[in-house]
């Protein structure tokens, strides 16, 4: 963090990603959606975490809580790579949907949905907005299709949880006909098992891994 080489691993994983979407084999539509993944993806707790190393330094060992559902109104910035991209992508005529760890009770979803407003993400798309043609969506403002949170009591691991999370977004899906032709992550358990997209994009994080 201090020396910037993880800003350099962030941007290059995006400039892959880039590489790939530009040489992209079909047209762009709102049925191709692309999955992102929440904290140290499209959002960025870069300042807690040089707080926590500031901390610690001093002698405090406190714990670091990226749970929105306990946070409440803490706001983070967008991971800016991403939400470039995000923008870039949305405009070409895909279409996005959040899947997150984060829980699904208390204020979690309304904070994490104006935190992701906040950051430039836009808010949940209506029918109009999803089928909108792609002159249409150049000229308007980024939307996603669904924010798949955890329910309360799911206690399961990333890796189960994630790829369950993706299976049921093709099935409820279904009748509009979305594919998963990427998804986006700073754990593998974001990226791995089944319902895996077509192309899989691997963000650093040098903080935390999860199961």
């Amino acid at each position: 963090m201090q020396v910037h080489q993880y800003d350099r691993d962030v941007e290059a994983a995006v400039a892959s990603a880039r590489t790939y979407f530009d040489a992209y084999p079909r047209q762009p539509n709102a049925s191709q959606v692309i999955v992102l993944d929440i904290d140290e993806t499209a959002l960025s707790n870069r300042a807690e975490w040089l707080t926590i190393t500031e901390n610690r330094k001093n002698g405090l060992n406190l714990p670091f809580v990226k749970d929105q559902s306990v946070l409440g109104p803490a706001m983070s910035p967008a991971l800016q790579p991403m939400l470039d991209l995000y923008t870039e992508l949305y405009r070409k005529g895909f279409s996005f949907t959040f899947i997150t760890g984060r829980r699904d009770y208390g204020p979690g979803r309304d904070a994490t949905a104006k935190n992701l407003e906040a950051a430039g993400y836009g808010v949940p798309c209506s029918d109009g907005a999803i089928e909108a043609q792609r002159a249409e969506r150049a000229q308007s403002e980024p939307c996603y299709v669904t924010l798949g949170m955890r329910s309360a009591g799911d206690q399961r691991l990333a890796s189960v949880y994630k790829p369950d999370q993706r299976a049921q977004l093709q099935a409820c899906a279904s009748d509009r006909g979305y594919e998963i032709v990427a998804s986006f992550g700073d754990q593998w358990s974001d990226l791995a098992g089944t319902s895996a997209a077509e192309a899989s994009f691997k963000l650093p994080n040098p903080f935390y891994y999860i199961l």
